[in-house]
């Protein structure tokens, strides 16, 4: 973690051997940034970072350090056999340094394509294998990316509630409301199959749309209940809403489903210097009035994930139907 003490975590998953992972603040609760990170056999983790202004960072982890927190060290990094760069290592934590980078989509490409870095500091030499790190640093990427892009499309608002008459308002109603979507979303993802999923145990301020939220390998997902909507209402004000929300080219579709208690939904946004946002939603017809609201989204930067995030949505949808039944 590039951030000391100051995260919490959001969701992590590996890709390949590297930790991928997504913070907040814990003072705000709102996203401070996502990592990808590998451990070596030299003792020390090594650590990239990028936050939500797309700031960008390499840090150095190991637990027998005894830095001063505050101090500078001049250092040299090189990725192969590029040019040296010099740079200045700040000690974090007594076990953590942590190297500004110059935001240079040449330099990020650089690390991604490279195969080997050596860093040298005080006399010595480190070497560490960039192995899949162009995986890796893409799922950086597309993490951050996805919580700004959320918070931007999303902020505080509810869909579903109008302007004015937040859920924060209703405190009872809104606990209630976390505790059913908490029990169904687990009991969901136990039936259909999708492995190692854990349910957030706070929501940050992005993700506070919704009731529950969660995640998995390469997937993560969110959960509202609209206890005063229809099937047909809810598809008209999602739409609407993520229409809105996108600054870019938005498209929508209705997936085929014979069901009537039923609808798949999915939209994507297309803004410029940014990888295309991929949402699938789930409604489901909710038995005491209402509807549940399952969005998931994708949470890695493999080459298949469109795949992967489409098989996640029917997987979840075969696993609604049933709810609804």
């Amino acid at each position: 973690m590039a951030e000391g003490a100051i995260a919490k975590t959001l969701e992590s998953t590996t890709l390949y051997g590297w930790d991928i992972s997504a913070y907040s603040n814990d003072q705000t609760s709102a996203f401070s940034h996502c990592t990808a990170g590998m451990p070596y056999k030299s003792g020390i983790y090594l650590v990239f970072s990028i936050d939500g202004n797309f700031n960008w960072s390499m840090s150095f982890a190991n637990s027998a350090w005894q830095l001063t927190p505050g101090s500078r060290y001049p250092i040299t990094y090189q990725i192969d056999n590029f040019s040296q760069f010099a740079a200045e290592a700040v000690a974090i934590t007594p076990q953590l340094a942590s190297v500004r980078l110059t935001n240079s989509s040449a330099l990020f490409e650089l690390f991604r394509k490279g195969w080997l870095l050596k860093v040298r500091a005080a006399g010595n030499e480190f070497r560490f294998s960039l192995d899949n790190s162009s995986k890796a640093l893409t799922a950086a990427l597309n993490c951050a990316q996805r919580y700004v892009l959320a918070a931007s499309q999303r902020g505080s608002s509810n869909p579903f509630v109008a302007p004015g008459a937040g859920q924060h308002n209703q405190p009872t109603n809104t606990a209630q409301l976390e505790a059913e979507a908490a029990a169904v979303t687990a009991n969901l993802l136990a039936s259909s199959g999708i492995p190692e999923f854990r349910l957030a145990e706070t929501i940050s301020p992005e993700l506070n749309i919704f009731h529950a939220v969660w995640w998995a390998k390469d997937v993560m997902g969110g959960t509202i209940i609209a206890d005063n909507e229809t099937i047909d209402s809810a598809v008209t004000t999602l739409l609407a809403y993520a229409s809105a929300g996108c600054k870019g080219n938005f498209a929508s579709m209705k997936l085929p489903s014979n069901e009537a208690n039923a609808v798949r939904l999915k939209t994507v946004c297309e803004e410029s210097d940014k990888n295309p946002f991929v949402q699938y939603t789930n409604l489901i017809k909710r038995k005491k009035g209402g509807v549940y609201a399952f969005m998931i989204f994708e949470s890695s930067g493999q080459e298949n994930r469109n795949n992967i995030l489409e098989d996640a949505g029917a997987r979840l949808f075969e696993a609604g139907i049933q709810l609804a039944k």
